[in-house]
């Protein structure tokens, strides 16, 4: 039997999301942006395989209305104190009321990720009762994506290098842990300079769409 895993997604408030963009993109077009790449890792992660549900997490009404249109399910993060406390609340939930399943933390801005990405991650899994902490890196020592079985097996570590904050979690514990490289998992939309990587390498995504637009409007 193959491996199974939940997702959650945490999403940011959009007034306050891809501040590093303001420079060459306007309040709306960044909010815009941020449901456009939702849109794009919502699609694969439907596509997969090996995903059972799929969490929202956010301040934001507006972008739960977006997801739910999408029939995932959403929560409502009126605390708004940080990452990590988001998703140890979702990890709480999932404690409760799934029996431990697997839970793939997976960020809202890597457009470009494919479900066969997203099912090779999970199909590192073995035995359900074996812990076992899988990473995928960004491309600037942080972590685009976290799969931890149990969902408990370590606390998140958001923030600065949190690649090797998780490597040390891990560790700490004596939990087996994987790295997951995939290209299309590492490129996450944060600076300017990844917007124009983005519109390059990702022609079929929502994301690189939207962008061509906007820059063909002169708006970047």
């Amino acid at each position: 039997m193959k491996p199974r895993a939940d997702v959650v997604i945490p999403v940011k408030k959009l007034s306050e999301s891809k501040t590093r963009l303001s420079e060459i993109l306007s309040l709306e077009d960044r909010q815009r942006l941020v449901l456009v790449m939702l849109e794009d890792v919502l699609t694969s992660l439907k596509k997969s395989s090996l995903v059972d549900q799929v969490f929202i997490i956010t301040p934001d009404k507006h972008v739960m209305d977006y997801a739910s249109s999408f029939g995932v399910k959403t929560i409502r993060d009126l605390a708004r104190n940080g990452i990590n406390n988001s998703i140890a609340r979702v990890t709480r939930r999932e404690l409760k009321s799934r029996s431990a399943s697997p839970l793939l933390v997976l960020p809202v801005d890597v457009p470009l990720v494919r479900s066969r990405t997203i099912d090779g991650m999970i199909g590192k899994l073995g035995n359900p009762v074996d812990p076992l902490v899988v990473i995928s890196p960004s491309g600037s020592k942080g972590t685009n994506a976290l799969l931890r079985n149990p969902p408990n097996v370590i606390p998140t570590r958001y923030g600065a290098n949190s690649f090797d904050a998780h490597i040390v979690e891990a560790a700490s514990r004596k939990i087996p842990l994987m790295v997951y490289r995939s290209e299309d998992l590492e490129l996450d939309l944060d600076t300017p300079s990844d917007l124009y990587r983005i519109m390059e390498k990702g022609n079929s995504t929502k994301t690189s769409q939207f962008l061509n637009v906007i820059l063909q409007a002169g708006r970047v």
